[in-house]
């Protein structure tokens, strides 16, 4: 296989990385995805044009994809956790723990959305969350630590947990872009969204 831009949007480190692999096989690009430092640990493959997701090693990646009209081999992937949680990283459970520790945020809910918390939806409940910083001990959400974490990041994490801000842009504010990736993906980011507008 001649090489071919891959793009890789990682939940698990909220990031948007573009490289260059030959790889035909899902594990030949975990091994191309190893070289560069990108962590795939627990993590699910869901290819962007073709929406299918890879499981085997030795899947074979999408070749001669049709695109928009035009045939591409440059492909999407995003990697998202094998168990999947909310955008947040916080379950629904969880964010009842958090309301249970702190009863008067179900009032808060009530205000806020003119609802009892169990018909709210848990981004929402989330947002509450967040917003009274109440700390989250689940080791994958970005706001686990929410009193160490100064308003910028908080605001960043919001947006992007609630669709307002894509990766890349999260990267910016946050100067988190890791200049090893300079390519470009080939894909705007308003594609990139609607390949996986799919997944919530």
């Amino acid at each position: 296989m001649e090489t071919r831009k891959i793009t890789v949007i990682s939940n698990k480190g909220q990031y948007k990385k573009v490289m260059n692999s030959a790889a035909s096989t899902l594990g030949e690009l975990k091994a191309d995805m190893t070289a560069v430092g990108i962590d795939y640990d627990g993590m699910s493959f869901l290819e962007g044009l073709t929406r299918t997701e890879l499981i085997d090693d030795a899947s074979q990646l999408p070749t001669n994809v049709n695109y928009r009209g035009t045939v591409t081999n440059d492909l999407v992937f995003y990697l998202t956790a094998t168990n999947k949680k909310i955008k947040s990283g916080m379950t629904r459970q969880e964010a009842y723990a958090r309301l249970n520790e702190r009863p008067e945020l179900k009032d808060v809910v009530k205000d806020t959305f003119g609802r009892n918390f169990t018909q709210v939806s848990t981004d929402n409940l989330v947002h509450i969350i967040i917003e009274a910083q109440v700390p989250c001990e689940c080791s994958e959400c970005p706001t686990s630590n929410v009193e160490e974490m100064n308003q910028v990041e908080l605001l960043a994490s919001f947006l992007l947990d609630n669709g307002c801000i894509d990766l890349y842009q999260y990267n910016r504010v946050l100067g988190t872009d890791n200049p090893q990736f300079e390519e470009q993906s080939p894909y705007s980011n308003e594609e990139l969204d609607d390949m996986f507008d799919f997944v919530n």
